[in-house]
């Protein structure tokens, strides 16, 4: 059988370039888990977070950059203790991490850089260990020209030619002989993690497997699994892969801060190598983690889990494997069946449920979990007994941990959800506490890792989806808004009555909390259809309710009407009135009284004004509003609530054909046919589809367009041959 594995970018020789760490003196859209409820930080432990389900290559941290630094605090530390915590920390922090090798070779020859010269630690050149440290800190600085590299040193993008990486085969000779030399135990294993290195960066991989095994029964300390890492990356050089893997896998699991690393570099070949590396465990708990890293590195959680089982179905190992299953199962089968296809007969769903339930059967210490895990798929997969069974079962067990409660708490509330047949007001007083436990949880940054905000959505959506189903559309409109609800003038007042009803019940109050318009949102959208309508006094009524709304400032004259539409253009202009959604009705009110005294302008200004309204003209915002929206629409693609509305040209064309009708002067009509010309053009494109642009239609010839023609003596045609483009083009064919 033959692993694959695709995240593997890097060679082993590359990747373990990583293990040097700044100091190579030895001695980090779209959410990343896709659409989950099931929290793995609610059970599992936190050294196991980079393997949590992840779009990213390692969850939380996307890629492992630490390489150069990982180990600076306990580098610092290791050689604070050995100087016996006489000199100030951040002394030696500063000799070891940002001393130079040009600096350090100043201070052997005695000469003190500038930078260096209130160093305490240097002003001791009595003391025997400052001396050792010094002298080692020389190797070190030397090993640091191949053992650490920068990401743009990697040459990603071609830009830079990666630095020749290797060390010298006299460093490696000399790193031995001074290791041979010491009789300092801490020095001689800093020494011997030195030599281990170099070797491997001379690709001297025998001289690397012989320079370790000098230590192979060293203190195990985290200084020794460094150097394992090398001494795998050694083996797999030499293709010993199952050795390789096995080695990996101690570092993993001893070593918690270079987990990504040993994962990383873990690369399984064959089947029979596979089997190799597992003879190799000495306990069950080491071939547990094997079993680990195969299930994370290569996404078959099932399989592992089995073989984990096996062995202990305790183990700890189980624990990531488990998230990782139900996050998978979330993101692969489970999602859409929410409000669709039942879980259960989702393909792969049987086989989680199989494997969670065979390992619950051995009775493993904490089986909460497998009961969470279980109950979870259960609910979502409509076995509503079999859900609420299991998380039965979980809650007696459930440690005395806010974040494993929570978790199960949501779960049940999932679970509670899903079973509903038809929700009634016994049911509304039983789900409302829960309702406002889980509202509350989204804003706890103390519960940000249990994922409410998924929750919270799927929740809103389902009990929208449900009341609709029943025939409550208001209660649904609480939830998720339709938009299609407040077309209705009945509709509409319903919400509005329900929004000023005075002694609320808790869970009519909870549907106002969580309802996403206010009663003046829904006077402004009233007051903003029915100005379409010419309702203009009925408009004004409602846009005096929308308080605060009403008043909202367009950003140009609507009254204005140009040759050009350029919205950009007009909302530059200095205003001399700025008008108001509000002041902008009540104005039009004006103009509507005075037609009969004066029709040419007063029609004019008020064609003007419903072309600006428009979503041709300048004064968009007219329309924005919470409930219809804010930003651009397309005839395609707007919403229903306005769009006849918004897109029409019948009011604008109705009064400029009035002020047509009504003008005196040549320069008038040709004023109103060329906004009437504009209207049909608005018109036009309005009706146009991909077709129309595949077929070189770019305009047409409208009426007004031809009619236009009949005033070419007049300045204003004159200024649209100049900035109409379409016209000009039409006069010249």
């Amino acid at each position: 059988m033959k692993f694959f594995n695709t995240k593997i970018r890097f060679t082993a020789l590359g990747y373990l370039a990583g293990i040097g760490l700044v100091l190579a003196c030895a001695g980090g859209y779209i959410f990343e888990y896709g659409n989950s409820q099931f929290a793995p930080e609610s059970f599992v432990d936190k050294k196991y977070s980079p393997f949590f389900y992840s779009y990213e290559y390692y969850y939380g941290i996307s890629y492992d950059t630490q390489h150069n630094s990982r180990f600076n605090e306990a580098i610092t530390d290791d050689w604070w203790n050995y100087l016996g915590k006489k000199y100030n920390r951040a002394s030696v922090s500063a000799l070891l991490i940002q001393t130079t090798s040009a600096q350090l070779d100043s201070v052997l020859k005695k000469k003190l850089p500038v930078a260096l010269a209130q160093n305490e630690i240097l002003k001791n050149s009595g003391d025997k260990k400052v001396n050792a440290f010094l002298e080692f800190l020389k190797w070190s600085k030397a090993c640091e020209t191949f053992a650490l590299r920068t990401e743009d040193e990697w040459g990603y993008y071609g830009d830079t030619k990666p630095t020749p990486r290797a060390s010298s085969k006299d460093m490696c000779l000399k790193l031995a002989d001074v290791y041979a030399r010491q009789k300092d135990t801490f020095l001689k294993t800093r020494y011997w993690f030195q030599w281990v290195r170099a070797c491997y960066f001379n690709s001297d991989f025998t001289g690397t497997l012989a320079a370790f095994e000098k230590e192979k029964d060293a203190e195990k300390t985290t200084l020794y699994y460094r150097a394992m890492g090398y001494y795998a990356g050694a083996l797999y050089k030499q293709k010993r892969f199952a050795e390789s893997n096995y080695y990996f896998s101690l570092v993993y699991n001893y070593c918690d801060a270079l987990k990504p690393m040993a994962h990383f570099s873990f690369k399984p070949q064959q089947e029979s190598d596979w089997q190799n590396t597992l003879a190799l465990c000495k306990t069950n708990d080491e071939k547990a983690t094997l079993w680990q890293m195969l299930g994370i590195q290569y996404g078959d959680e099932l399989r592992a889990m089995k073989e984990i089982a096996a062995l202990d179905p305790s183990s700890e190992k189980l624990d990531v494997l488990l998230a990782r299953a139900v996050n998978h199962a979330e993101n692969s089968n489970l999602n859409d069946a929410y409000n669709s296809v039942p879980a259960e007969k989702a393909p792969g769903v049987n086989d989680y449920v199989s494997v969670f339930s065979a390992i619950l059967d051995k009775k493993p210490q904490q089986a909460y979990k497998w009961q969470m895990a279980l109950g979870y798929l259960y609910a979502i997969g409509k076995q509503h007994e079999k859900a609420q069974s299991m998380l039965k079962e979980a809650r007696k067990t459930v440690p005395d941990n806010a974040l494993a409660k929570a978790q199960l708490r949501q779960l049940q509330l999932i679970a509670d959800v899903q079973a509903l047949n038809r929700i009634d007001g016994k049911a509304e007083n039983r789900l409302l506490p829960e309702f406002q436990w889980l509202k509350q949880v989204r804003s706890d940054s103390a519960f940000a890792k249990l994922r409410p905000h998924y929750t919270w959505q799927w929740l809103l959506e389902t009990m929208a989806a449900r009341y609709r189903k029943q025939g409550d559309a208001l209660k649904a409109e609480w939830f998720v808004p339709s938009g299609v609800y407040y077309m209705s003038t009945a509709n509409c007042e319903a919400m509005k009555t329900f929004l000023k009803k005075p002694d609320k019940s808790g869970y009519e109050a909870f549907g106002q909390s969580v309802y996403a318009y206010s009663y003046e949102a829904i006077c402004e959208y009233q007051g903003i259809k029915v100005a379409y309508s010419e309702r203009i006094e009925e408009s004004i009524a409602f846009m005096e309710q929308a308080a605060a709304f009403g008043e909202s400032k367009l950003l140009s004259n609507p009254f204005n009407g140009g040759i050009k539409d350029c919205h950009d253009c007009d909302h530059a202009l200095p205003q001399k009135t700025i008008y108001t959604k509000l002041s902008t009705l009540k104005k039009m009110k004006e103009m509507y009284a005075s037609l009969p005294n004066d029709t040419y302008n007063n029609a004019l200004l008020l064609a003007n004004a419903y072309y600006n309204m428009s979503y041709y003209g300048s004064s968009r915002l007219f329309y924005e509003c919470d409930i219809v929206g804010r930003g651009y629409m397309y005839p395609a693609t707007a919403d229903s609530l306005l769009t006849k509305d918004v897109f029409s040209m019948t009011n604008a064309g109705k009064y400029y054909r009035m002020a047509l009708q009504n003008a005196k002067t040549d320069e008038q009509k040709a004023k109103c046919t060329y906004m009437l010309a504009k209207c049909e053009r608005n018109e036009w494109c309005n009706s146009i589809n991909n077709d129309t642009y595949k077929q070189g239609v770019d305009f047409k010839a409208w009426p007004s367009f031809k009619a236009l023609t009949n005033f070419a003596a007049t300045k204003y045609y004159k200024e649209v041959i100049k900035e109409c483009g379409y016209f000009r083009t039409f006069t010249m064919k």
